[in-house]
């Protein structure tokens, strides 16, 4: 696996809303999961996010399309 965040807490995009503290796998780019990191993970990255807040699956999509013709 390529990347584990690990001691993040993690606010899910469910209707709950509550925050739970736990980690987030990445392989190739995508999330393989959320929450207790399973014993057979082993990442080649780990970055440790304690105080953290982790919204997983939300991109900032914030753009300044006008501005694409000063570059």
């Amino acid at each position: 696996m390529d990347l584990l965040i690990k001691n993040a807490q993690i606010l899910p995009m469910t209707e709950e809303g509550l925050s739970f503290n736990g980690s987030i796998g990445v392989d190739y780019g995508k999330i393989v999961f959320i929450g207790k990191e399973p014993d057979f993970f082993k990442a080649k990255h780990v970055i440790d996010a304690d105080h953290m807040l982790a919204l997983p699956g939300l991109v900032n999509a914030h753009t300044h399309l006008s501005m694409t013709d000063f570059r």
